[in-house]
């Protein structure tokens, strides 16, 4: 799977891709109660695979394992809900990405207790956002023990390896988004910070009420639902500034008692998600065949961990994406960690 990039000729200007326009929820009580005014969430998600793999990084043509790593905090301050508009001041606290290359037959990715940052090393090495650069091996041993299980941790010991990183042009941006039920994002407006076209697209097609069609609060346990793959919008890497289109199917299995809570138990049970490009030209950027489970917290009414796993097929990426590079040997498989908590 060769990935191939895109930029846009010089001089020209990318315009927004129409979006349709989102299921509503159409329960203002069920709005209000999901995302409360003047709460925050913090969500961490991470997202890795491990795959045999070319890449021209390594500097030769042969196959060698490739691991990769996305990780991003975001915190979501709930300013206003009405339970038809809400406004959110959304602060990307950390968003950024690794990928390793190492000469040894067999690295497996560990992504780590849901929470625990993983990362936070890149940012301090990083000279400037928007660039991959090249770590150091004293910067690669810490990062390749923080997120390589054990056996493949220790097989670096004895292997050369390489190591690139990227820290996100929205790393550290905060950005106001007034979402409407049944019309989606309304506008987005950067505080004290830039946007650039794609940055601006990518938050635009950003699913803001997703808990309320993640969990239909009218199905009990053992029924099914489906929803717009757009819902999914907070579980899939941001550097890869794509939008989620498509249907995944839900079923919800018994509920659980989790640390004196009662939990959902979630589980997707089929469905492609097919990535499009975030500009104006809705090309596929990939496919994502996802399954597992979320947990949504019936005390609190949010969507509090996930864990997904599925095929991933990528197809294009931007010339300054870190896998841009890199060519398949066969579909790898990602992983999914997602845990949001209530600041």
């Amino acid at each position: 799977m060769a990935l191939n990039g895109r930029s846009p000729p010089p001089g020209s200007t990318q315009t927004s891709r129409v979006r349709p326009k989102l299921r509503p929820v159409n329960d203002p009580d069920r709005i209000k109660e999901t995302l409360k005014q003047g709460r925050t969430y913090r969500g961490v998600l991470k997202v890795g695979f491990s795959a045999r793999a070319e890449d021209k990084d390594w500097g030769v043509r042969q196959a060698i394992s490739l691991v990769y790593l996305a990780e991003a905090v975001v915190n979501r301050k709930i300013e206003v809900n009405d339970g038809k508009r809400v406004v959110e001041l959304r602060q990307f606290e950390a968003c950024r990405n690794v990928k390793m290359l190492a000469d040894v037959e067999d690295l497996q990715i560990d992504l780590g207790l849901p929470g625990q940052i993983m990362l936070g090393v890149i940012t301090a090495v990083t000279p400037r956002f928007g660039a991959v650069i090249e770590l150091a091996m004293p910067t690669v041993k810490p990062i390749a023990e923080a997120v390589l299980k054990t056996a493949s941790a220790a097989a670096l010991q004895e292997n050369a390896a390489k190591a690139s990183a990227f820290v996100d042009t929205l790393s550290g941006k905060k950005v106001r988004i007034v979402y409407v039920d049944g019309l989606g994002v309304e506008s987005v407006v950067p505080v004290d910070c830039e946007l650039s076209e794609q940055e601006r697209n990518f938050l635009l097609a950003t699913a803001v009420v997703s808990d309320c069609h993640l969990m239909d609060l009218k199905i009990k346990p053992g029924g099914r639902w489906t929803v717009d793959a757009r819902e999914l919008a907070g579980f899939i890497d941001p550097t890869l500034r794509s939008i989620p289109t498509g249907e995944i199917g839900i079923q919800r299995e018994p509920d659980i008692e989790e640390n004196g809570i009662n939990v959902a138990v979630l589980r997707v049970i089929d469905g492609v998600v097919t990535l499009e490009e975030s500009d104006s030209s809705a090309q596929t950027a990939g496919r994502f065949v996802p399954t597992g489970t979320l947990r949504y917290n019936l005390a609190d009414n949010y969507i509090q961990s996930g864990n997904l796993q599925g095929t991933f097929n990528v197809e294009r990426v931007s010339t300054n994406h870190i896998l841009f590079k890199a060519s398949f040997r066969a579909q790898p498989i990602m992983q999914v960690n997602y845990s949001c908590g209530l600041k």
